[in-house]
């Protein structure tokens, strides 16, 4: 793949590649196991990349702006899709949580040698009912994917009473996890379903789900999880279309279609729908530019946000 104008650093890009051609390099081991082989995910935490949204104010942090964001994440899927969107997914939840949770949260999850792994989805949301200090956390989920490789889990909850929906991030142990993921081709992604049981989940780690004021971190992060989420996901469709294409050429121009995961389709929350509705990438972006993905059709990249007031 031929970029003709990197916006990353010459150590980043340097670092990334490396991650890109260790997941290449491991895509059918990863296939087989059912989750990143242990030299890729070593590799992400290794070369700092679970750090691309976490702001520099926090131990890790590189808060990459969109521009570099979709560059690392075309580059690694190009290597192996699985490995593309696992490292997305975990990086919206990582980052997001560094950014919108309350300080005793970041302190405790962010104080350590290594940056916490937080895997998880944001629809079919559980009930959380109100506690002293906190919430107690009831529901079942599908499609974690890097949950596998996880120490935390970011999940969708309403509020009982009021019905506000709210991000609820705790340990993995807490959870019940059911491993009934079997999806040709993105199997190593790991993306199984989670539930949990009157689970406390103390206020310092919950943030209203739509949230556009960060505690930490510079304007992207007004973007809220949605617009992130639009970033992630165009970075890894850039960077999967050529890499589909090149596993159809080293078949003989056949690719293997995908099974579908027995699970029923999430469904989002009133207020989240409302949310996503107004501006697709978050109440405060301005689209800037259009750019184009990588690869023998030239597709047209997704329009870039940049942050601004309204």
């Amino acid at each position: 793949m031929t970029v003709s104008q990197s916006h990353l650093q010459p150590n980043l890009a340097e670092r990334v590649q490396r991650v890109a051609n260790l997941a290449r390099d491991n895509a059918a081991k990863s296939e087989e196991l059912g989750q990143l082989a242990p030299p890729v995910i070593d590799a992400i935490r290794k070369e700092g990349l679970l750090g691309m949204w976490v702001p520099k104010a926090v131990r890790g942090g590189l808060e990459l702006d969109p521009l570099a964001s979709l560059e690392v994440l075309e580059k690694v899927t190009y290597g192996d899709p699985s490995a593309g969107w696992v490292l997305m997914a975990a990086s919206l939840a990582i980052g997001t949580g560094a950014a919108y949770l309350k300080d005793d949260a970041v302190k405790e999850m962010f104080g350590g040698d290594r940056l916490p792994v937080i895997a998880g989805q944001g629809t079919r949301p559980g009930k959380a009912v109100p506690k002293s200090g906190g919430f107690s956390l009831t529901g079942a989920w599908s499609f974690a994917s890097g949950i596998k490789h996880g120490t935390h889990i970011h999940t969708l909850g309403l509020i009982e009473g009021t019905n506000e929906a709210r991000i609820f991030v705790f340990p993995v142990s807490k959870a019940k996890l059911t491993d009934n993921w079997d999806v040709l081709g993105l199997r190593a992604t790991g993306s199984i379903d989670y539930s949990t049981n009157d689970v406390f989940v103390p206020d310092a780690y919950t943030h209203a789900a739509t949230t556009e004021q960060p505690l930490r971190g510079g304007n992207m992060y007004t973007l809220g999880i949605i617009g992130f989420a639009g970033i992630a996901h165009a970075g890894w469709a850039c960077g999967n279309r050529p890499a589909r294409a090149g596993r159809a050429d080293r078949h003989g121009g056949r690719e293997s279609r995908p099974t579908r995961h027995t699970g029923r389709e999430p469904e989002l929350p009133g207020a989240v729908r409302e949310h996503r509705g107004r501006v697709p990438l978050g109440a405060r972006v301005r689209v800037r530019g259009v750019g184009r993905c990588h690869g023998d059709d030239r597709a047209r990249r997704p329009a870039l946000p940049s942050a601004s007031t309204r």
